[in-house]
């Protein structure tokens, strides 16, 4: 569980097209690394319907042991762990970058949806 759960060698991915599809596999993203991966799903239902609610933040609903390329062909690094209070409206708190000043460099090239989500 502890080498599973280490953000700072894990990889991170959204599904998508559904590329590795199995039986285990139903959750829409996840972290993991070679050891496994938690996968995470939007299933709030908005009460009283059978929608998702999508202003809820996706939940772990999945722990697998086995690699996260079993589910993913083009896992992705984790990069930056931004952080914020539930009652927030913006990531305020660099949590963890990969390498020191990246997340400063590489602020100006993301999207404008992305840099109103962010308040650093």
């Amino acid at each position: 569980m502890e080498q599973m759960l280490d953000l700072r060698n894990s990889k991170c991915y959204k599904i998508g097209e559904k590329n590795l599809v199995t039986r285990d596999n139903d959750f829409e993203m996840a972290t993991g690394n070679v050891n496994g991966i938690m996968g995470y799903d939007s299933r709030i239902r908005i009460k009283g319907t059978n929608k998702v609610d999508s202003t809820k933040s996706p939940i772990p609903t999945t722990l697998l042991n086995n690699s996260i390329t079993d589910y993913c062909s083009r896992p992705q690094k984790i990069m930056f762990i931004l952080q914020k209070s539930d009652g927030e409206s913006t990531y305020n708190i660099l949590f963890y970058e990969i390498k020191r000043d990246l997340f400063q460099s590489e602020k100006e090239f993301f999207t404008d949806e992305l840099k109103a989500l962010i308040s650093i």
